[in-house]
């Protein structure tokens, strides 16, 4: 049983080594898609990002104008009374 342990631990080492990409080494082509699409969706969350909270300012604007037309609404009414 130990000689099995010792045995996995051993080619699962060799495998993770074999696996690590060295550091000199370029990109490859799909490493490089990879990371224009990261980019890609960074920008998009940051452009929507900007648009929701330009349209969450306008509509604050205009909720508070109209808050104002009721509220004129509501004085010219108390003076009709």
């Amino acid at each position: 049983m130990k000689t099995k342990i010792i045995v996995l631990t051993a080619i699962i080492a060799i495998a993770a080594a074999g696996c690590s990409k060295p550091e000199d080494e370029e990109p490859g082509t799909m490493e490089k898609v990879g990371r224009q699409l990261d980019q890609a969706g960074s920008d998009v969350t940051e452009y929507t990002g900007n648009k929701l909270q330009e349209a969450g300012s306008a509509m604050e604007r205009a909720g508070g104008d109209l808050s104002d037309d009721d509220q004129e609404r509501e004085d010219e009414e108390e003076k009709k009374d």
